[in-house]
């Protein structure tokens, strides 16, 4: 007895038999594992190859990309295992998702037939279309030699035909092009009466409105596309009593209603000094976005500086966003999303003036009418602000937004000059801030360009160009042509590494 249990020779057979249950239940789960990792890996190149197809077909109706999709998908990977393919389309983007219960070898032994998976892939080609907006500055400091000698205006004519040729052969990109001149405000195109009030205002009596527009009130005047209609921009007879030290211009006949002189008859002069309701109005509209780039290279080119009152950035920023956006009252923009690209290149060459500050205390306000009164009300053309009842001018000049120093539209006061000038910094913000907030998953990329030694560092343009580019790396200080040159080129390299993100 004591031998028998003394003898071990039978412990192994006896310990294998008590291990082989679990050892074959590990064997069996880890070929189940390996085998549904193989699937999954095979269902998901396939789900990623017709994810892929759908997303490059975008040229076809969706029903022949779904198609494209599944007939990839099962080309790559056929099972009875697949229990649904599920398709999504974007214009250029694809999303493939795919559920699929394969059967178990060994976990069926323990209950579990089958497991569930699920994979998904997302496809994305790049933007087929970029639509680019370039905010030029018109104002007669354009005319101003760069430091290479050549006309600013010139030379930005210049380097903006070449990007646009640039981006035409150096991308895949569709390319839609647009520009917005500007001074201190904007002209829409004297053919968009429709989306325009008051183009039939007492004052065009004589003459006719040139195309150029005032902004709502706040917050609208930075707004895509604010309910309502635009009001027409009307330059109001100044005094014509003219004190000493004032420099008053478009005088009035001694009233409120009248000019003294009109010298606007032709549409087709592009001086913006003639007297009348519309002194001071760029006369090159809007281009809207084309892709006939011949026609835009051509616009660009019969682009002018002329001699004006004031520059403001705000109103062809916001006028920029407007033609980019796919609404009202431009429409030639594309839906945003990642289908297409759109950017904004704004360029100036000084400090945002309303010009008044030249001439000592300001343009009229020591001025008066030799008949009625001089007086304003922003509320006569639409404009917000508070009406001027001194029977004196006002010391600012007449912009898109008003008199900003004299009427407040945007409320505060400005004690001086140098605090009027910081507050047209924080207009310029507020445009620029509409237009890179985030729209349907995407954004404005938006660059910006000073043109002359008033734009450099520690002057408010610098400020102002800065903090309006997507990024510090997106503005540049160009003073001549060499660096202006190089700033079109930063731009055309930038552009062309934009991806879309999935």
């Amino acid at each position: 007895m004591m031998r028998f249990m003394r003898n071990e020779r039978g412990n192994f057979g006896v310990i294998a038999a008590a291990l082989s249950v679990p050892l074959m239940a590990a064997v069996g789960l880890s070929v189940d594992y390996t085998n549904l990792t193989r699937v999954r890996t095979q269902l998901q190149n396939a789900a990623d190859a017709a994810a892929l197809i759908a997303a490059k077909s975008n040229d076809k109706k969706d029903n022949e990309r779904r198609k494209l999709a599944r007939s990839m998908f099962l080309g790559n990977y056929w099972s009875q295992d697949i229990r649904e393919i599920d398709i999504e389309l974007g214009e250029v983007t694809a999303k493939v998702t795919v559920k699929a219960r394969p059967e178990t070898f060994f976990m069926k032994l323990l209950g579990q037939e089958s497991v569930d998976l699920v994979v998904s892939s997302t496809a994305a080609t790049r933007a087929t279309t970029l639509e680019i907006a370039f905010v030029l500055d018109v104002s007669g400091s354009m005319n101003h030699p760069l430091q290479s000698g050549a006309k600013r205006i010139e030379e930005l004519k210049s380097a903006v035909s070449s990007l646009v040729d640039d981006l035409t052969a150096q991308t895949e990109y569709k390319v839609k092009a647009a520009f917005v001149p500007f001074n201190m405000n904007v002209n829409v195109g004297p053919s968009n009466k429709s989306f325009v009030a008051g183009t039939n205002h007492a004052l065009f009596a004589g003459t006719e409105w040139k195309g150029c527009v005032f902004e709502r009130a706040s917050p609208d005047h930075i707004k895509d596309s604010p309910p309502g209609k635009w009001d027409a921009y009307v330059y109001p007879p100044m005094p014509n009593l003219v004190a000493k030290g004032d420099w008053t211009t478009n005088t009035s006949n001694g009233t409120n209603s009248g000019y003294a002189t009109l010298s606007e008859a032709s549409a087709t002069n592009y001086a913006v000094g003639y007297n009348g309701p519309n002194y001071n109005c760029v006369r090159h509209p809007i281009q809207p976005l084309t892709d006939n780039l011949a026609v835009f290279k051509t616009k660009v080119q019969s682009l002018t500086a002329e001699w004006n009152m004031g520059t403001l950035i705000a109103p062809g920023v916001t006028w920029g966003l407007r033609v980019l956006s796919p609404d009202q009252p431009f429409n030639e923009g594309r839906k945003y999303g990642p289908e297409t690209l759109k950017v904004m290149v704004v360029v100036t060459d000084g400090e945002q003036v309303t010009e008044a500050e030249f001439s000592g205390d300001g343009v009229a306000n020591a001025s008066k009418n030799s008949g009625a009164a001089w007086a304003f009300n922003p509320s006569d053309f639409g404009l917000a602000g508070s009406a001027i009842n001194t029977g004196f001018g006002p010391k600012d000049n007449m912009s898109a937004y008003g008199f900003i120093f004299d009427s407040r539209p945007f409320g505060g006061t400005a004690p001086d000059w140098q605090t009027h000038k910081e507050q047209l910094v924080e207009l310029s913000d507020a445009a620029c801030g509409e237009v890179k907030k985030t729209r349907n998953g995407t954004d404005i990329v938006v660059f910006s360009i000073g043109v002359s030694d008033a734009t450099g560092p520690g002057t408010l343009a610098y400020k102002a160009l800065n903090n309006c580019a997507t990024s510090p790396a997106d503005h540049f200080y160009a003073k001549d042509k060499d660096t202006l040159d190089k700033a079109f080129d930063a731009i055309l390299t930038k552009v062309k590494t934009l991806r879309l993100t999935s």
